[in-house]
């Protein structure tokens, strides 16, 4: 019984070692997972688009993809005194920026751009200047423009 004991206590670490000792000199790395294919440069439905106001004197709108937060681009108001106050999407992938002029008595400007490259649409301006005017859509592509007036709000 005696040398029955002694031979496991032989045995066992032998074994233990003897499967550790394959691994040490033959390690491979994993494969690289595969590369990801990058976001496309053409945003569409689910992009988000936010005004900087952390910087009033930015003067931007950021934009990014869906599930990203990597902003892809950039619409910088035309100048100094124009801050955009208002934005809005439709339903055909079109983004609407409300920009005010902050002189006296200023006027309201709105931007129409196809979000799927940038490209300004048409530009709705000469509008009553309001700090306070917005814009937004509703389920039709209609576009609605609040402005003010010589006495409360009007809808354009």
């Amino acid at each position: 019984m005696y040398s029955l004991r002694r031979y496991l206590l032989w045995i066992v670490p032998a074994l233990l070692c003897a499967g550790c000792s394959g691994s040490i000199g033959s390690s491979v790395a994993p494969p690289p997972p595969p590369p990801s294919p990058g976001p496309p440069f053409i945003a569409g439905h689910g992009t988000l688009a936010v005004i900087d106001v952390a910087d009033p004197k930015s003067r931007k709108v950021r934009l990014f993809r869906p599930d990203s937060d990597q902003e892809f681009a950039t619409i910088v108001s035309p100048g100094e005194r124009y801050q955009p106050n208002s934005i809005t999407f439709d339903h055909r992938g079109h983004l609407y920026v409300g920009v005010n002029d902050t002189n006296f008595p200023g006027k309201y400007t709105v931007s129409e751009f196809k979000v799927s490259n940038l490209e300004r649409i048409r530009e709705i301006t000469d509008l009553p200047g309001w700090n306070r005017s917005s814009v937004v859509t509703d389920d039709q592509n209609y576009l609605y423009v609040n402005t003010k007036a010589f006495l409360g709000g009007d809808i354009k």
